[in-house]
């Protein structure tokens, strides 16, 4: 089962490389982090990558892409050198059709989120030559954007004497005026976002502990950083800037953002030298504001401007690598209740808390009566593969919450219900997750001190498919009581394809 969002990366990666002119001083590594964050979240697919410059030039960018898409990617992904230069009069520069026309391929086999984290002007190209596909993308999300450029000046640490260039933005201005001028759906992931994060080096150091392949990959790399910045700004960390772009899709719940009016403005010079007696000199800024008549034009877009402190480890743990349990768990799926009749237990959820009935993808009720399969016996615990019983889901439409009633004909367990106090220990009978790789999330539990298997027996083992369909679960209970359900196969979201 694919659970994967297809998404495009548009990056100028420069992980590791120094400036020729200052030995021991390294180019960004933030597109590193925020490339191999998606290569290994199991929610996202990544189609295709596209180089272009930036932080280094196009060739750099293209075989820094090519290398860590085919050390962490799934060995299908595209990588195309795009622009090497900007658009200039509305002329595309060499490698910015490449680009486009690559997208635009894409684009047309299905929708798309494409990630923003170099110059715009392989996506300007896109939106100038097939302004026909825009529709086809879920959303730009773009490491650029500010409130006003007075208030947003962009410092790495307290040595810094003039802030930085917004050069995601001005290395391709009319780039941006193309996207803008567009309907391309736009979220900002700004530096008033970014600069909320920093890793420092007990969080590598963290990172490392049981590290996989990509975390032993970054872990030099983002040492090396850390101290560079730690030196040459004062900093005690550094800013994992178009992490954030990415993070926001993996894992929106910790962010805030906030719908504004956008357009390019001029302002004074912020990196500058300013001499008394000489006009300041003016450059365009991406601007947003809410402030009432500040920006005149209608087009808006999705400004996130604060992000949960509980984003930070699990950026690492995604970094990581390897099997994490962070990345396995993708979805709440249900909670089972075993009644004694379906029919009575249905009306009651339906009259005390708004349940309906559940149907699936193809619009079929999910209820099943007299239900046997060997296998799903097997994978409940009874391992002679002799079950009966009837299952219904229901599910309350606005809070998206489904219960899986369960009245088991055979073998009919204990009939009488304890209730507890409030503050008692136990719980329900079975909460449900969704994971990504069941037989290495049954491997790992069954390894844990504290959790016992429904079954104690070493011919509970991983678990089987169930008859007709691709899902599989078993089952395990924690250390509180509380009986928990591994589940793979089933679609994530509002319409979950239950086999049962």
């Amino acid at each position: 089962m694919n659970y994967k969002k297809p998404v495009w990366i548009d990056t100028d990666v420069s992980i590791g490389i120094e400036y020729p002119d200052k030995p021991g001083h390294y180019h960004d590594l933030d597109d590193a982090l925020a490339m191999i964050s998606c290569f290994n979240s199991q929610l996202m697919g990544v189609v295709g990558v596209s180089a272009t410059f930036g932080n280094i030039d196009t060739d750099t960018s293209f075989r820094l892409a090519k290398e860590i898409t085919e050390k962490f990617g799934d060995g299908h992904t595209r990588v195309i050198k795009g622009a090497e230069g900007p658009i200039k009069n509305g002329v595309l520069p060499p490698g910015g059709e490449a680009a486009a026309d690559a997208m635009a391929y894409a684009l047309r086999q299905r929708r798309m989120t494409i990630f923003s984290i170099g110059s715009a002007t392989n996506i300007g190209c896109l939106v100038k030559k097939y302004p026909e596909l825009i529709d086809q993308v879920d959303q730009l999300i773009a490491m650029a954007g500010s409130r006003q450029s007075p208030q947003d000046h962009f410092y790495a640490g307290p040595k810094q004497k003039k802030p930085f260039a917004a050069l995601n933005f001005e290395s391709d201005v009319e780039a941006w005026e193309l996207i803008i001028n567009s309907n391309l759906p736009v979220t900002f992931a700004p530096f008033e976002l970014s600069k909320k994060v920093r890793i420092t080096e007990e969080d590598i150091a963290y990172m490392e502990e049981d590290a996989g392949p990509s975390g032993r990959y970054l872990a030099p790399y983002m040492k090396a950083w850390c101290r560079e910045w730690k030196q040459v700004w004062g900093a005690d960390g550094f800013i994992p800037f178009d992490a954030l772009a990415t993070g926001y899709y993996l894992a929106p719940e910790f962010f805030k953002g906030k719908v504004m009016p956008v357009g390019i403005m001029q302002y004074p010079d912020d990196t500058q030298d300013f001499k008394e007696g000489v006009p300041p000199a003016f450059k365009p800024y991406l601007i947003v504001s809410d402030k009432e008549k500040e920006i005149e034009e209608n087009r808006r877009v999705t400004f996130l401007y604060d992000v949960n402190k509980g984003f930070k480890p699990y950026l690492l743990d995604v970094l990581r690598g390897g099997f994490t349990m962070t990345t396995q768990v993708l979805a709440y799926s249900h909670v089972n209740v075993v009644v004694d009749d379906i029919e009575r237990a249905s009306e009651f959820y339906r009259r005390t808390l708004g349940f309906e009935m559940a149907y699936n993808s193809e619009g079929v009720p999910i209820d099943f009566r007299n239900y046997c399969d060997p296998a799903f016996a097997r994978d409940a615990g009874f391992l002679n593969g002799e079950v009966n019983i009837d299952v219904r889901f229901i599910r309350q439409p606005q809070a998206g919450i489904c219960l899986e009633l369960m009245k088991y004909n055979y073998p009919v367990g204990a009939q009488k219900i304890e209730f507890h106090k409030t503050n008692d220990m136990g719980g329900p009978r079975h909460v449900a997750l969704e994971v990504a790789d069941i037989a290495a999330v049954f491997r790992h539990l069954k390894k844990q001190p504290d959790v016992r298997m429904i079954n104690p027996s070493p011919d509970y083992h991983v678990p089987e498919d169930l008859q007709n369909t691709d899902i599989s679960f078993f089952y395990w209970i924690d250390p509180y009581g509380v009986q928990w359900e591994m589940e793979s196969g089933r679609p994530v979201g509002y319409g979950r394809d239950v086999g049962l």
